[in-house]
C-alpha cells in the first residue's frame, strides 16, 4: 500500500464496494435523535405566535414555557422556528432608543462688522507620506474674511489651540463671539474656558 500510495481503507472499499442507495435521503431530511419532530415544532410555533399576540418576544415565551414545565428544544432553535413562521404580522416591534432631549433652536450668528464673530476650524493637510496628515488650525473673521490666527501642527491638542487664540487676542483684540462646529476638537472644555471665562467672549 505504501508503494502504490493508496490508503488501506480506499483499497478495501475498491475491493468490496458498499451497496449503492437507490434513493438517498438528503442530510437535512434525515431523522436523528436530536431532531425536532413536526409535532414539537407545531407546539413551539403555537407558543411563539400566542406570545406575539400578547406583545412578548421569543425569549420571553421561551422562558415562560420552560417555567410551565414544557421543555422543547433550545433557545436558538426557537429563534430559527420563529424566523420560519410565515405570518409575521403579530410579531412585536423591537423598541429603539430615543433621545429624551427636547429640540433646541439652532444658534445663528450674523456678523455686522469686524471683530463681531470669529470662526475657527482644524483641517487635515495631506502629506507625501501614506497615512500622515498635518493639522491646519485657522481662525477667520467672518465679516472681513481675514485670517486672524493660524498654525500647522502634527496633531490636535487643546493647548495648541489655546495658544493660537491667545496670540490672536493679543494681536487683534477679543471678538464678541467665536463660532465652531460640533466636532470633539471644538467642544474641548479647556478651549471653552479659555475663551469664554478668561477672555469674556461668547462661544457657539
Amino acid at each position: 500500500m505504501t508503494i502504490t500510495g493508496v490508503a488501506r481503507s480506499t483499497w478495501q472499499y475498491r475491493q468490496t464496494p458498499r451497496a449503492r442507495v437507490l434513493k438517498p435521503i438528503p442530510q437535512k431530511e434525515r431523522a436523528y435523535l436530536s431532531r425536532i419532530d413536526s409535532a414539537d415544532r407545531a407546539v413551539i410555533e403555537t407558543k411563539i405566535t400566542a406570545g406575539w399576540k400578547k406583545g412578548n418576544a421569543v425569549d420571553h415565551t421561551f422562558a415562560s414555557t420552560w417555567d410551565e414545565g414544557v421543555m422543547l428544544a433550545g433557545r436558538r432553535s426557537w429563534w430559527r422556528i420563529a424566523a420560519d413562521i410565515e405570518d409575521q404580522s403579530t410579531r412585536p416591534l423591537v423598541p429603539t432608543r430615543r433621545g429624551s432631549r427636547k429640540p433646541r433652536d439652532k444658534p445663528v450668528l450674523i456678523a455686522t462688522g469686524p471683530m463681531h464673530v470669529w470662526s475657527w476650524d482644524i483641517t487635515d493637510l495631506h502629506s507625501p507620506w501614506r497615512g500622515k496628515a498635518f493639522k491646519a488650525y485657522s481662525i477667520i473673521d467672518i465679516w472681513s474674511r481675514k485670517i486672524v490666527g493660524f498654525r500647522v501642527e502634527e496633531r490636535e491638542s487643546d493647548h495648541l489651540a489655546v495658544d493660537m487664540f491667545e496670540t490672536a487676542f493679543r494681536e487683534h483684540g477679543t471678538p464678541k463671539f467665536v463660532h465652531a462646529d460640533s466636532g470633539p476638537s471644538m467642544r474641548s472644555d479647556a478651549r471653552g474656558c479659555q475663551m469664554v471665562c478668561v477672555r469674556g467672549c461668547g462661544s457657539i
